[in-house]
């Protein structure tokens, strides 16, 4: 979206040129943008938000490190007449903007993003800031003949064409939007009032909308767990993990015996912990998404027999031996002369 931009010349002396319609609160770059541009009638459009801090040229956060995003910001739609124009929720990152059956060819609809949301928790908002930003979407001529969920069911299309003063006038009834317009063109529902666009049509919103959910809730593919993963004892109560990578994970947590409640954190697709208490052990994997999510209830599992020497206060007797031979240890006795009793064999495999 662009902004006109008007400045005085001591504002241009002193740096703080603002955006014509913008606040002096709006910390952020914020636009929004339409995916289809002009909208036919009766065809439904997602409206998206482009958001950027100039500061950290990263996207927005809130007070909690929470990327910032749709669902932090009310989205409405003028004119607001469910015979022309409705604006809706399909969850809370998703919202449409339809063109009724009596919307006018022509009409100027202003779509605006406002921030806070009304229902944004204020632990959620960010001190001080407060704006809105908009943008013009042009109605044009009818698409489908199907009435868009939410509009009301009307027969008639009003065509708002530019013209020039002189024209005929508009019919009692007749929709306006600041430009002067022709007759009402009284039409059979599902006939337009010219010849239908030869391009592709725009597919509707699938099904019924869905409430929006409290702002914050991020909608986010099915979280996926690390295949591939083993744990392999290494001895002395060391075992090593082992897993394949898993897309957009930012971090994976390794639970089990002799891990911290909390689990062992890494970022790579392989790790050695100690101090793993001897016997069989299992152990689960789980990966960590971005703003920390994650699903240990589909956690990957694996086992190993963890072999480690009992304790002794004694000290043991012990001999390597050759490479391909097996080392048995024997406790260290001192018998009743000051000899040492034991011994320390060595066998071949």
């Amino acid at each position: 979206m662009t902004f006109q931009i008007r400045c005085t010349a001591l504002l241009v002396a002193l740096g703080t040129c603002l955006p014509a319609g913008a606040s002096a609160q709006q910390p952020w770059a914020v636009t929004v943008v339409p995916t289809t541009n002009p909208l036919p009638i009766g065809v439904c459009a997602a409206v998206f938000l482009t958001l950027a801090d100039p500061r950290t040229k990263d996207r927005p956060r809130n007070p909690a490190g929470l990327l910032i995003g749709l669902a932090d910001f009310d989205m409405d739609v003028v004119p607001a007449d469910s015979t022309v124009l409705v604006g809706r929720y399909n969850g809370p990152n998703n919202w449409v903007v339809c063109a009724c059956p009596g919307a006018g060819i022509g009409t100027i609809a202003t779509v605006t993003a406002t921030y806070p949301a009304t229902t944004l928790a204020p632990a959620a908002r960010v001190p001080g800031v407060t704006f809105s930003s908009s943008t013009t979407i042009t109605i044009s001529a009818l698409r489908s003949s199907t009435t868009p969920l939410g509009c009301k069911n009307v027969s008639q299309v009003a065509t708002v064409p530019t013209a020039s003063p002189g024209q005929a006038q508009p019919l009692a009834g007749a929709a306006t939007t600041g430009r002067t317009p022709v007759p009402v063109t009284a039409a059979p529902r599902g006939t337009p009032a010219r010849p239908p666009s030869t391009s592709p049509p725009t597919p509707l919103p699938p099904g019924p909308s869905t409430p929006r959910a409290p702002p914050g809730t991020v909608a986010s593919p099915p979280m996926v767990n690390p295949s591939g993963f083993t744990a392999t004892d290494r001895g002395l109560g060391n075992v090593d993990f082992q897993w394949q990578p898993v897309a957009n994970a930012v971090r994976y947590r390794v639970n089990g015996p002799g891990i911290a409640a909390s689990g062992a954190i890494t970022v790579s697709t392989s790790m050695r912990h100690p101090k793993i208490p001897a016997g069989p052990q299992t152990f689960k994997l789980t990966t960590i998404y971005a703003q920390n999510r994650s699903d240990s209830t589909t956690s990957s599992t694996a086992s190993t027999v963890v072999r480690v020497l009992p304790s002794h206060s004694q000290p043991w007797l012990s001999k390597a031996g050759p490479a391909s031979a097996k080392t048995v240890q024997t406790p260290k006795n001192t018998g009743s002369s000051g000899n040492t009793v034991g011994r320390v064999a060595s066998r071949r495999g």
